[in-house]
């Protein structure tokens, strides 16, 4: 399976030799680029890339932070290319889910590993998970443990990391929870909070003061971004 990359960059050179170090890759597809915010979100909309390496700073009044906004909760990992080896911006980045961060120059042998990298991460869960109807194998050290769907209770992520809970285990996967929710075997948790995914069948009480959902015992944060979801749960109806 080849993994999609698409280009974002004002350098119309650089763009170049991205697509050229790309090329050299069986594992990579250049899927496209551009050097402007607007057509960006077109085209991505459009090409529906797995990776966007993008610089930081597109247009005068547009970055990457305008882009990833205007994407929303897609199905992409990032690639952040800064012009300064700014600590501020490096930080910001890390609040982009499954991102990197890349000072310019740089070569290309250093791009191109950040690549075959996520390329690795996202066959990683296909390694690590193996489904069936309702069940799942996952992979702890040298063992897969069999584990019910309807036991799941909730994923946590925290930076390119998910941990899979249950009543008493938990497993975790290098792997970004908008990824992982995109996959059809998990279309039964809802997003809940920028770190938080429920499975909607274990939710028994929502409180809309406190701001959380209860999971029997457990209690789970939600954010105000995602109250449409939560509200959703409540009119599906709780357990």
């Amino acid at each position: 399976m080849m993994t999609k990359v698409y280009i974002v960059e004002r350098d119309q050179e650089l763009i170049s030799k991205i697509h050229d170090s790309i090329a050299s890759n069986d594992l990579l597809e250049a899927t496209g680029s551009s050097t402007s915010f607007e057509a960006a979100i077109r085209d991505i909309k459009a090409r529906k890339p797995d990776i966007i390496v993008s610089s930081i700073e597109l247009d005068d009044h547009f970055t990457v932070w305008h882009l990833n906004k205007e994407l929303g909760d897609k199905n992409h990992d990032f690639i952040l290319l800064s012009a300064t080896d700014d600590e501020q911006k490096y930080l910001k980045s890390r609040k982009v889910e499954g991102s990197k961060f890349l000072v310019k120059p740089f070569g290309m042998q250093s791009l191109r590993g950040m690549l075959e990298d996520i390329h690795k991460d996202n066959l990683l869960l296909s390694a690590k998970i193996k489904a069936k109807k309702n069940v799942l194998f996952v992979k702890k050290d040298k063992s897969y443990n069999r584990l019910n769907l309807e036991d799941i209770l909730y994923f946590y992520s925290e930076g390119n990391y998910v941990t899979l809970v249950t009543a008493d285990q938990s497993y975790i996967f290098k792997y970004a929870l908008t990824k992982l929710l995109a996959l059809d075997k998990f279309n039964n948790f809802v997003r809940v909070h920028r770190s938080y995914a429920v499975n909607t069948d274990k939710v028994t009480k929502v409180s809309i003061g406190e701001k959380q959902l209860s999971l029997d015992k457990i209690h789970v944060p939600f954010g105000r971004t995602f109250v449409q979801n939560v509200r959703k749960i409540v009119d599906t109806g709780l357990k």
